[in-house]
């Protein structure tokens, strides 16, 4: 008896050396994917086995001006990328196509640009290297696509802007000068939606070349202690942060009459210190910075047109200098 138990074991244990590895042991999960033609039901079957596995971001962008939407405009991020697939089975209904696949899905955190290595020297599996390329730049633009819908409208929704009472003087010249003070701060719900999007979109660690500091004294929950930093390798998603949070912008004078209708009106650069490169190439938002300024509107003739009509003079805050209406 004991020797048949002792057989029996072994059997067992043969029995299960040789099962084969299914592609679920492999990693792979199996989605189902739906288009006009082979490449849109795998391009859609790609995206639903990236959002089951690591989730995705969406974010709804709308502008609208004089209340009437102009432009409105989802985005979907999804943080990883297609490794490899196997094409399952395939059903084709009228102008439908279906794919049963099975996926496997990486996180898009890579560190190096090489996304694949062939079996041999001679030999690259093409198709595979294919599909990873295609669904990482597909990562990639809604990565960025979601970055900058994200800091959409600096400065004017970076920061509040708070104007003061205009006083008008007369220099030793007799020109006339409304002065006009000014109070500017960063907007802590923008801080707050940078480091969401940027804790998101990170793809590196301490050895990364590119790294964002958001420095705030806010007690709010969104920062660790007074400052967050994000690391990246990609250089061209830091880049986005940098050139869009140029630290130097206008605010515009507007003259407008008793029906608000613009008479004049007129841009000065503010020279900030509210983001910049630190040590070490580490841009920095200064969330805790303060700017404190004024603004002088000389009377000169074209304003001296109209300035009898002029009702309230409003501030803005953009980054494109021009005197349109």
């Amino acid at each position: 008896m004991k020797y048949l138990v002792i057989m029996l074991a072994l059997i067992s244990g043969l029995a299960c050396a040789n099962k084969p590895i299914s592609n679920k042991d492999r990693g792979y999960i199996q989605v189902m994917g739906s288009g006009k033609t082979v490449d849109e039901a795998k391009s859609n079957g790609f995206k639903n086995a990236i959002a089951i596995i690591v989730g995705s971001a969406v974010l709804s962008e709308n502008e609208a001006v004089n209340n009437k939407l102009i432009k409105e405009q989802i985005i979907d991020y999804r943080a990883g990328y297609i490794d490899n697939y196997q094409i399952i089975d395939r059903i084709e209904r009228q102008n439908n196509i279906t794919l049963i696949m099975d996926v496997i899905v990486r996180p898009s955190k890579i560190h190096e640009r090489v996304l694949n290595q062939g079996k041999s020297e001679q030999f690259i599996e093409g198709d595979r290297i294919y599909t990873q390329y295609k669904s990482y730049t597909e990562e990639r633009k809604s990565g960025d696509e979601y970055l900058t819908a994200v800091l959409n409208n600096f400065p004017k929704n970076a920061f509040s802007l708070k104007q003061g009472v205009a006083e008008t003087k007369v220099d030793r010249y007799r020109n006339g000068i409304i002065v006009i003070p000014y109070e500017i701060k960063w907007s802590y719900p923008y801080l707050v939606s940078i480091n969401e999007a940027l804790g998101k979109l990170q793809d590196g660690d301490r050895r990364s070349p590119e790294r964002i500091k958001v420095i705030s004294k806010s007690p709010s929950s969104f920062l660790i202690g007074s400052a967050d930093t994000y690391y990246f390798t990609d250089s061209n998603r830091a880049n986005i942060v940098k050139s869009v949070l140029e630290p130097n912008f206008f605010i515009k004078a507007k003259l407008v009459d008793n029906e608000f209708q613009t008479l004049y009106n007129t841009c000065y650069q503010v020279n900030s210190t509210f983001a910049g490169l630190q040590d070490k190439g580490v841009y920095v938002l200064y969330g805790n910075d303060e700017f404190l300024g004024s603004i002088q509107m000389k009377i000169d003739n074209q304003l001296y047109q109209v300035l009898q009509r002029g009702y309230k003079v409003e501030l803005s805050l953009t980054s494109i200098c021009n005197n349109d209406k």
